[in-house]
C-alpha cells in the first residue's frame, strides 16, 4: 500500500519550527541516524504527532497505541525512516487520512453514559470482601469492550465516564507475549508509583487523581508526552533486564529503590498465566505501588475503582490465549467468571435526519457515509475515494482465506450462519476481528456471541465494487456455494437466499451494463461530497424489470403499466431482515406508518427480507415516484412485494391473493405497486404479467415467474456462474443431500414445519 500526503493548513515556517522541536526532543533518545528498530520508529511517530499543532490525532502521542497503526499501514515505517534521515516530517504531518483527528471532534450519543452504567454495575457485582472467606464470584476487576473496527471503542475510553486514572496501550501482537506483557505492566506500575507518590505527598489523594486526569489524560498535554517518553525508556530498560540473566532485584536497583524480597507468584497465578517470563517483576512492581500509594487506594469509598488501565486493540472476541499458552489459561479457575464484554456503541448517530436531504439525492456520498459506524463520517476530511479505500481495506482485511469473500457477501446479502457448523465460530470471530461484522450481545458466560452486519450502505457499495471487480464474481459465488452445500450458510425455508441473490445481483448487473461504469459518479457542480455512489443511485422500475425478464417485458405489461410506473424508481443496495411481521397487532403505538417505514428504507437504500412467519410476502423493495407535483416524500413511496416459493408444484393461483392491505402488512396507498411471485423450484420456465386496478389494493402490476433459467431471467446470460450457483443452491437438498449433522439436528425439531424432514421419524 502506498501512502500519499495531502497538504494541510500548516505553512512552511510552521513546518520548519515543528521539525526543529521534533529533532530536539528525539535526539537524546534514538540518536542522529535511523537504527531500523521498530521501537524507534514508534517513538518518533508519537513525537511528530505531538508536535503537529493539533492537526493529527492525539491518540498516537502514546507509543503504546502506535504499533498496530504501523502494522495496518505498511508504507508508514519507510516514510518514518526517510523523514528521520532527512530530519523533516512534513509528509508525516500531511497524512491526515491516516492520523485523522477523530479524537478531537465533539463526542455524540449516549454510549459513554451506557458504558459508565456498565462499569458501575460490574463494580457492584464484585464484592469488596468475598462472602464467608470464599472466592470472588468474578476472577478480577477487569472487563473488555468488544466491537468491530471503526465503531468508537478507543474514543469511548477518553470520555470522562469515571474519575480514575486511564492509560491506553496496545498489546495485540503475539510475539514474545509474556515478557512484553509483564515488562509493560512492571513499567506502568513503577511510573504510576513515582508520579502519584509525588502528587499525593504534595496535594493529597483526591487532588492527586484530579491532577492526573487534568494532565496525563489530556491527549495534547506536555505532561502526557513526558510521561510516555519516560515510560518508553523504562520499558526498554526492563525488557532488557527481563530477557537477560540479571539478578532478581535488578529492576529495583535500576530504579535506585531499596532492595526488597521479590514477590513470588502464587500457584494459582502461575497456573493462570502459564508461567510468563517476568511475572515476578510485574507482581512485585504492583505490590510496591500498592504499598507506596496505600493512602490513595484506601481513601474514600474503598470499593470504588481507583486505577483503570485501558488496553486498546485487544483480541476482538474477548481475552484469548496467545500462541504458546494452553487454552486452559483462558479460564482463571473453576467456578469463577469474567465480566460479560461491553459492545453497545453508537450507530447511525452521524446520519442525516429523515428528509434532511431530498429523496432524489440519497445516493450522495455525504449522505451515505453518515449511516453506520462513525468512522466513515469522521474521516470525511479527505476525498470520497479515500473513504472507499479505507472501507475496502477494513472489510477485506489482511486475512488470506475464504472468510473475506464470505464477509463481502454477508454484508449485502444477509448470509445467515448456522452456529452449529464446525467452521461457524471461527468465521464469526474472524469477521468481527478483521471484516467489520458487528457484535450485538454476549451471553453472560461469554460462550455465545450474537453478531450480524447491520445496514451500512457505504460498506454495501464497497462490497459491490469488490464483488464485481474483474474475475471476482465467479470466485465469490464458488465459495458461497461450497459453504451452502457444507451446511454452514442457511438458504432459508423457501429459497429466500436464492431470491436475495437473484434480485440484488440483477440490479448490480443492470447498473454495470455499460463499459464506462464508474462506482462513484462526480457531481455536476464538482462538489466532492455531492458525488453519488452508483450502487445507490435511482434506476427506473420498468427498465429494471425489463432487464430482469427480457426486452418484451414492457409489451407484456401493457401501456397502462408503463404509464403508471413511468416516474417510479428503486435504489436498493443491500438487504436487511425483519424479526416480526411488517405490521403487528401488538405495540401499534410504536409502529411507523407505511409511508415512514418505506421512506426510511429508501433513504438508506435498503430492501427488506421479511421474517419467516410473515404471511403472503417474503421481501419488500422500496419504490419512489418522482415528479409528483404538490406531494410530500411520504406520499411518493410505494413497494415491490416478492413471494418466494421453492416447492416442486406451481403456486400460480396464489399470485392474486397477495395483498398489501393484509393485516400483517398494512401498506395501502393510492400509488401503483408491484407484486411478484417466483416458483424457484420448478423446472419449466414461465413468465406471466398483468396490470389491474384493484379497488382494495390500488393499481398493481402482478408478475408470475417460474424456474431459474435464462428463459425466465434472460439477464442470467451475463453471468453463467451466477446461473449455475443459483441452480445448485435451490436444488442442493435433492442433489447433494443435507449434512449428516444437520439431518440429526432436524430429528430433534419435530413439528417445526410441515416439511418431511420435520415430520417423518421413520428411518
Amino acid at each position: 500500500m502506498t501512502l500519499s500526503s495531502i497538504p494541510t493548513s500548516l505553512d512552511d515556517a510552521t513546518h520548519e519550527a515543528l521539525d526543529q522541536q521534533v529533532n530536539e526532543f528525539v535526539l537524546p533518545f534514538i540518536g542522529a541516524e535511523p537504527t531500523g528498530r521498530c521501537l524507534d520508529y514508534v517513538f518518533l511517530l508519537t513525537v511528530v504527532v505531538g508536535f503537529s499543532s493539533g492537526t493529527l490525532d492525539p491518540l498516537y502521542t502514546s507509543p503504546l497505541t502506535v504499533p498496530s497503526l504501523i502494522e495496518r499501514q505498511p508504507g508508514l515505517e519507510s516514510m518514518l525512516h526517510t523523514a528521520w534521515s532527512n530530519k523533516t516530517y512534513r509528509d508525516i504531518r500531511n497524512l491526515e487520512d491516516v492520523l485523522y483527528k477523530a479524537f478531537t471532534s465533539p463526542y455524540h450519543g449516549k454510549a459513554a453514559d451506557a458504558f459508565c452504567e456498565y462499569l458501575e454495575r460490574n463494580n457492584a457485582e464484585f464484592p469488596y470482601i468475598p462472602l464467608r472467606g470464599g472466592p470472588h464470584k468474578y476472577y478480577g476487576k477487569f472487563c473488555s469492550i468488544v466491537q468491530s473496527s471503526g465503531t468508537g471503542k478507543s474514543r469511548l475510553l477518553f470520555e470522562d465516564v469515571i474519575p480514575a486514572e486511564i492509560l491506553t496501550a496496545n498489546l495485540g501482537s503475539k510475539a514474545d507475549y509474556g515478557a512484553r506483557y509483564c515488562t509493560f505492566f512492571a513499567a506502568v506500575f513503577t511510573m504510576i508509583n513515582e508520579y502519584l507518590s509525588a502528587l499525593t505527598a504534595s496535594r493529597g489523594p483526591g487532588d492527586a487523581i484530579k491532577q492526573w486526569n487534568d494532565s496525563i489524560c489530556n491527549l495534547v498535554s506536555e505532561d502526557r508526552k513526558q510521561f510516555f517518553a519516560r515510560l518508553k525508556t523504562k520499558y526498554d530498560a526492563y525488557y532488557e533486564i527481563i530477557n537477560s540473566n540479571a539478578p532478581k532485584d535488578a529492576i529495583t536497583q535500576a530504579d535506585d529503590q531499596p532492595r526488597e524480597q521479590m514477590k513470588q507468584p502464587t500457584k494459582h497465578e502461575e497456573q493462570v498465566t502459564g508461567g510468563m517470563r517476568g511475572l515476578e517483576y510485574m507482581t512485585s512492581a504492583y505490590s510496591r505501588m500498592r504499598k507506596s500509594l496505600y493512602g490513595l487506594f484506601h481513601s474514600g469509598e474503598c470499593h470504588k475503582p481507583k486505577l483503570v488501565i485501558a488496553l486498546d486493540d485487544a483480541d476482538p472476541l474477548g481475552v484469548t490465549t496467545p500462541d504458546g499458552y494452553h487454552n486452559s489459561t483462558r479460564v482463571s479457575a473453576d467456578g469463577t467468571l469474567i465480566f460479560r464484554p461491553y459492545s453497545q456503541l453508537e450507530w447511525d448517530h452521524m446520519a442525516d435526519p429523515l428528509e434532511g436531504i431530498g429523496a432524489a439525492d440519497v445516493a450522495q456520498a455525504g449522505h451515505i457515509i453518515g449511516y453506520g459506524r462513525p468512522l466513515w463520517k469522521s474521516t470525511a476530511g479527505g476525498s470520497v475515494h479515500k473513504v472507499i479505500a479505507l472501507a475496502m481495506n477494513k472489510l477485506f482485511g489482511p486475512e488470506r482465506s475464504e472468510n473475506p469473500l464470505l464477509a463481502v457477501l454477508s454484508q449485502r446479502f444477509y448470509l445467515n450462519v448456522n452456529l452449529g457448523h464446525h467452521e461457524a465460530a471461527q468465521f464469526v470471530a474472524s469477521s468481527v476481528a478483521t471484516h467489520l461484522r458487528v457484535c450485538i450481545s454476549f451471553s453472560d458466560d461469554r460462550n455465545w456471541s450474537f453478531t450480524t452486519y447491520p445496514s451500512e450502505p457505504v460498506l454495501s457499495c464497497v462490497a459491490a465494487a469488490m464483488l464485481h471487480a474483474r474475475g471476482n464474481l465467479g470466485r465469490f459465488l464458488d465459495v458461497l456455494k461450497e459453504k451452502i452445500l457444507s451446511g454452514m450458510i442457511d438458504v432459508g425455508k423457501s429459497g429466500e437466499l436464492t431470491s436475495r441473490l437473484l434480485w440484488l445481483l440483477a440490479k448490480d448487473l443492470f447498473v454495470r451494463r455499460t463499459p464506462h461504469f464508474r462506482p462513484v459518479i462526480p457531481a455536476a457542480d464538482g462538489q466532492e461530497w455531492k458525488s453519488e455512489f452508483a450502487d445507490c443511485q435511482v434506476i427506473p422500475v420498468m427498465d429494471y424489470l425489463r432487464f430482469v425478464f427480457g426486452p418484451h417485458f414492457c409489451d407484456r405489461a401493457g401501456k397502462e403499466a408503463k404509464e403508471a410506473f413511468k416516474h417510479a424508481y428503486i435504489n436498493f443496495s443491500h438487504w436487511v431482515r425483519t424479526d416480526e411481521n411488517i405490521s403487528t397487532s401488538k405495540n401499534r403505538c410504536g409502529q411507523l406508518d407505511a409511508g415512514q417505514w418505506t421512506l426510511r428504507h429508501w433513504y438508506r437504500t435498503s430492501a427488506v427480507q421479511c421474517c419467516y412467519n410473515q404471511p403472503l410476502v417474503d421481501k419488500m423493495i422500496p419504490i419512489y415516484f418522482k415528479d409528483c407535483p404538490g406531494e410530500t416524500d411520504l406520499s411518493r413511496v410505494s413497494q415491490i412485494f416478492i413471494s418466494d416459493r421453492s416447492q416442486r408444484s406451481s403456486s400460480y393461483d396464489d399470485l392474486d391473493n397477495i395483498s398489501r392491505s393484509h393485516d400483517s402488512i398494512k401498506c395501502h396507498s393510492s400509488l401503483p405497486w408491484v407484486s411478484i411471485l417466483v416458483d424457484l423450484g420448478l423446472t419449466e420456465s414461465a413468465v406471466e404479467v398483468k396490470f389491474a386496478d384493484d379497488p382494495a389494493d390500488g393499481p398493481c402490476l402482478r408478475i408470475y415467474a417460474a424456474a431459474i433459467d435464462v428463459k425466465t431471467f434472460p439477464f442470467l446470460t451475463k453471468s453463467h456462474q451466477l446461473l449455475y450457483t443459483l441452480e445448485k443452491i435451490i436444488t442442493h437438498d435433492q442433489i447433494y443431500g443435507r449434512q449428516l449433522e444437520q439431518v440429526l439436528q432436524e430429528q430433534m425439531q419435530y413439528g417445526s414445519s410441515r416439511m418431511r424432514r420435520h415430520m417423518e421419524w421413520e428411518a
